[in-house]
């Protein structure tokens, strides 16, 4: 949104919020799990380590291991905090509503990706500037 610009209302039904409200909860918690299922195997992981005798060669293993778990933990966080922005502009009023151009997201590309906060050509042209590939 604009800066001066009045805040839009969403545009979505009651039913859809609703929906959209449902699946973002449902998200947000299968992200939690996944990030405390990698936070406990990191942990089972460093205290097998202790308990036994390395090899020469593990080390590198290990500590590829723990970068692809750390790496993956952060992009659950990521997440997290989108999805937990969602569900903060659902309570304000103003979830499905691109924050760049104030204009309506589609129903169907919050329901693929209910973490959106922009409209599908803004993200194009934010994904543009960054060289990465569009949305769904």
């Amino acid at each position: 949104m604009s800066a001066g610009a009045p805040e839009a209302v969403t545009p979505l039904s009651a039913l859809q919020r609703d929906e959209l409200a449902v699946l973002l909860g449902q998200q947000l918690e299968q992200r939690q799990r996944q990030r405390a299922t990698r936070q406990g195997q990191a942990s089972s992981v460093d205290y097998a380590i202790n308990e036994r005798q390395q090899d020469s060669d593990e080390p590198e293993q290990r500590d590829g291991d723990r970068e692809v778990n750390d790496a993956l933990s952060a992009r659950d966080a990521q997440e997290e905090q989108a999805l937990a922005a969602a569900l903060a502009r659902l309570a304000q009023g103003v979830y499905g509503i691109c924050v760049r151009c104030a204009e309506p997201i589609s129903i169907d590309r919050l329901r693929a990706q209910p973490e959106a906060s922009r409209c599908a050509g803004c993200e194009a042209r934010m994904e543009a500037l960054q060289g990465m590939p569009g949305p769904p």
